[in-house]
């Protein structure tokens, strides 16, 4: 993730009972209190439905506003056409990925079932990774990006020597806790 990249925080669920205007109004401005000051790249925080596609293409458009992406017409009720659309506009899109890469990202996903917290030493990460014949510092940074940006792993490219986890889920959770 590059130092200036937008967050938007997205809230989902919002079709639950207790997910009033007064509560998300609440939650809004007490994210907005705790962590603006630590994190000016939060451009936006949005709370939408999956399940009755509430909010969806206030999402959308307000994505489309933060990256100045020509705005389409809002979806009917799903989505995808404009994922479809913003997804094509990036350049990596269509690009083929070594097998290797794959391979890794499925040894990842094995991994992550029988670990918990689905946490691993960049250590091990590195072993994991030469047994799929990505034993090269570069090769190995570019894969792990890659995995981090298809969302198969979260990575921080700080300090290799911390742990980072298999799951972003988890991170929320971490994050739901520690409240």
């Amino acid at each position: 993730m590059a130092a200036d990249s937008p967050i938007i925080i997205v809230g989902t669920h919002s079709e639950d009972k207790r997910c009033t205007e007064e509560f998300l109004t609440a939650v809004s401005k007490w994210l907005t209190n705790k962590y603006l000051g630590m994190f000016p790249n939060i451009k936006a925080i949005c709370f939408v439905s999956c399940s009755t596609a509430r909010n969806l293409d206030a999402l959308q458009v307000r994505i489309q506003e933060i990256i100045r992406y020509p705005l389409l017409p809002p979806p009917p009720l799903s989505p995808l056409p404009f994922l479809h659309a913003l997804s094509s506009a990036q350049s990596h899109m269509g690009a083929l990925l070594p097998k290797n890469y794959l391979e890794l990202e499925r040894l990842i996903i094995k991994e992550r079932k029988s670990r918990t917290p689905p946490v691993i030493t960049w250590e091990e990460y590195t072993s994991m990774a030469a047994l799929c014949l990505i034993t090269q510092p570069q090769d190995l940074i570019t894969a792990t990006t890659l995995l981090h940006n298809l969302g198969s792993l979260v990575y921080f490219g700080t300090d290799p020597k911390v742990l980072f986890s298999f799951s972003g889920s988890f991170y929320a959770y971490l994050f739901f806790y520690s409240l």
